[in-house]
C-alpha cells in the first residue's frame, strides 16, 4: 500500500506540474483532469481514479450483444502514427467506404432528429432480436456505455454538448468484460472513462474534444465522411497533446501522452486505431436498417402534429 500512496502522489504531483504549467501560459479556469491512466497489471482495482474515472464492476453489462466479424486493420485504407516536435501524437486513420451507410445515416447517429445522439438508448439485436444498448451493439466487445451529461446550447444540435464515453479499446478476450469479472480481468487494459465536448457535428463530420485549463484541448477527435458509390468515405484523426510548440507544451504533453498510454503511448495509439476501423466498419451490419426504422417514426411523429 505504501507503494501505492507513494505512487499516487507522484503521478498527482506529475500532474499538477503540466496545469501549472498551461496556467503559466495564459490559462484561466481551474484545469480539468487528463484522461487515460496507466493501464494496470495486478488483480486491485486501476489506479486511473488518479487522471480520470475507474472502471468499476458496476459498468460493465451483465451481458454482451453477439459480435460482429472483427475486420480490425483489414478494415483501414491507410493508417499512421506521428510524433509530434512538441511531444504531442497524432493518429490518423483512413476507412476502406463503408458499405450500406450514408452520411445521414452517420449523422443521425451522433446527432439525432432532435439533438439526442441516436446512438443513445436500445435497439433489437438483428441476430438474436435481444433488447441491448445501441453503444453496445456498435462495439459489442470494447464499449460499455455513453451519454449525454450536458446539452448542447441549440435545440435540435449535439454541438456544444459533454458527452460521457466509457469504453475499453484492445479488450482482452473474445467476448469482452461483463459484470461479475474480477478487477483484474481488465485491470491491464486501454480504456476511456470521461467526458468530452462537442465541437461540431454537422452532415460532414464530428469533432471532439478533452479540455483543460480554460478550454485548452489536450486531446481532439474528428471523424470527417462523404458519401461515394462504394459507400460511406471517413477519416478519424486523434491528437493527443496541446498543440503549441514550446518547452511548456513538450512538458505538459508528456504528462498528456502517459495519461493515454502509460509507459506504453503509442501501443495505445496503434491499438485506439484498430479500434476505430472495426467500429465504424461493425456500422454497415445494423445501423442501415436501425435509421431506416427510426426515420419513418420521426415522419409519422412530424405528421402527426
Amino acid at each position: 500500500m505504501a507503494g501505492l500512496r507513494s505512487l499516487a502522489r507522484g503521478v498527482t504531483v506529475a500532474l499538477c506540474i503540466a496545469v501549472a504549467l498551461i496556467h503559466a501560459a495564459g490559462a484561466k479556469d481551474p484545469a480539468s483532469k487528463i484522461p487515460k491512466p496507466e493501464p494496470r497489471k495486478s488483480c486491485r482495482p486501476s489506479l486511473g481514479l488518479i487522471l480520470q474515472k475507474p472502471i468499476s464492476p458496476a459498468q460493465l453489462p451483465v451481458e454482451r450483444p453477439p459480435a460482429w466479424p472483427a475486420c480490425g486493420l483489414r478494415c483501414a485504407a491507410e493508417s499512421s502514427l506521428a510524433h509530434q516536435n512538441n511531444g504531442g501524437m497524432a493518429m490518423r486513420l483512413v476507412h476502406r467506404p463503408i458499405p450500406k451507410v450514408n452520411s445521414s445515416m452517420l449523422t443521425w447517429w451522433f446527432n439525432g432528429f432532435d439533438g439526442t445522439p441516436g446512438i443513445e438508448g436500445d435497439m433489437a439485436h438483428p441476430a438474436n432480436g435481444r433488447t441491448y444498448p445501441r453503444y453496445l451493439v456498435w462495439h459489442p466487445t470494447d464499449h460499455l456505455e455513453q451519454f449525454t451529461a450536458t446539452p448542447g446550447p441549440t435545440p435540435g444540435n449535439a454541438t456544444g454538448a459533454v458527452w460521457g464515453i466509457v469504453e475499453f479499446f484492445g479488450t482482452r478476450g473474445a467476448r469482452g468484460h461483463v459484470r461479475g469479472d474480477a478487477p483484474c480481468a481488465w485491470a491491464g487494459d486501454f480504456y476511456t472513462n470521461t467526458r468530452l465536448r462537442v465541437q461540431r457535428v454537422d452532415a460532414n463530420g464530428l469533432a471532439m474534444a478533452f479540455e483543460v485549463a480554460g478550454g485548452r484541448k489536450a486531446m481532439q477527435l474528428e471523424h470527417r465522411w462523404h458519401d461515394s458509390p462504394e459507400g460511406l468515405r471517413l477519416t478519424s484523426v486523434m491528437q493527443v497533446g496541446f498543440t503549441p510548440d514550446g518547452a511548456l507544451a513538450a512538458a505538459a504533453n508528456a504528462v498528456v501522452k502517459r495519461a493515454f498510454g502509460g509507459r506504453h503511448p503509442e501501443r495505445a495509439g496503434r491499438i485506439w486505431i484498430e479500434h476505430a476501423a472495426t467500429e465504424f466498419s461493425n456500422l454497415q451490419y445494423f445501423l442501415p436498417r436501425l435509421y431506416e426504422q427510426e426515420a419513418a417514426a420521426h415522419a409519422r411523429m412530424a405528421a402527426s402534429k
